[in-house]
């Protein structure tokens, strides 16, 4: 049997047959499936309040993409957590991990940033000296603990949960995101920063995580485009309160406009009726360990590959 997917490398493949480069596939792949976006999307957006500079913050991500690499053949595991087989139904694209999820929501922490009026760390302490340097390395360690404080909604798992009105969620986003604001109250604390601040912030991070928390079902959920849809809500209740307080300036509400409505008029044609990336046919995109033996997403094939070996 030839299934439709490349494996493991761009247009390779394990089948008897050999298959041809699809530019549609492509794109299927670089929106729909199961990925790791929520995380490269929180680090990208937290990053600039403690080192505000866009550059540093990019090149931080490069270098995440490039370790996250190099763990595979030197821990066996891909990017030191996951199991090599992850790669193929994840499909890991620099594309998605540095641009549609780093970059822009880079841009997006920043804006908030103007608007609310948020100090950062190193935003008026970059200079050649001493205390320039402490503050960078205590912004630095600041930045590190909070994500692993919030990595513990890996103990969560990604199991969805039935909740009212045909919903489903996912109860480690819930926690990561309750330690999340948890660990940035001591932090405000620490740098006595507005406390008023902090709650239009956490409003701010309230609105990012709910569509990756809340969904209608497992089968239907895609995080890439879920992504679009927080970069979406989360800048347009910015530029919302930019509007109507008349904070900041102008002329970047005009420009973070300009990013903004294309980002909601993508999400409403990629989830309509007739997307203009249509959803994969073979169901590999949305499992681990893929066997290609089981048509559920959000399973483990291998599971099915092991149960029928033992019957």
């Amino acid at each position: 049997m030839c299934l439709s997917s490349w494996r493991y490398d761009l247009g390779g493949s394990t089948c008897a047959c050999t298959l041809q480069w699809d530019k549609a596939q492509y794109w299927q792949r670089l929106f729909h499936g199961q990925k790791y976006v929520v995380g490269h999307v929180i680090t990208a957006f937290t990053g600039p309040f403690f080192v505000a500079c866009w550059e540093w913050n990019l090149l931080y991500k490069v270098l995440n993409e490039v370790l996250e690499e190099l763990a595979t053949p030197i821990y066996g595991k891909w990017a030191a957590t996951g199991t090599p087989m992850d790669i193929e139904p994840r499909y890991d694209s620099l594309i998605n991990d540095l641009v549609l999820n780093g970059l822009v929501f880079i841009l997006l922490a920043f804006h908030v940033m103007h608007v609310l009026e948020i100090p950062g760390i190193t935003r008026n302490s970059q200079h050649w000296d001493c205390y320039s340097v402490y503050t960078l390395f205590v912004a630095i360690f600041q930045y590190y603990t909070l994500q692993e404080v919030q990595k513990l909604w890996e103990i969560f798992g990604l199991h969805a949960l039935p909740i009212p009105f045909g919903l489903s969620c996912f109860p480690g986003y819930i926690g990561a995101f309750v330690l999340q604001i948890a660990y940035l109250r001591l932090i405000w604390a620490m740098w006595a920063w507005p406390v008023h601040a902090y709650w239009k912030l956490v409003a701010c991070l309230f609105v990012l995580w709910c569509p990756f928390t809340f969904f209608n079902h497992p089968d239907n959920y895609h995080e890439q485009i879920q992504a679009v849809l927080s970069f979406a809500l989360t800048g347009s209740l910015v530029s919302v309160y930019q509007y109507v307080y008349k904070i900041g300036n102008p002329y970047l509400l005009i420009v973070a406009t300009v990013c903004y409505v294309p980002a909601i008029v993508f999400y409403a044609l990629i989830t309509s009726n007739h997307p203009i990336v249509s959803p994969p046919q073979d169901p590999e995109y949305s499992k681990r360990n893929t066997c290609g033996l089981y048509n559920q997403s959000w399973s483990d094939s291998c599971s099915a590959l092991t149960m029928s070996l033992q019957t």
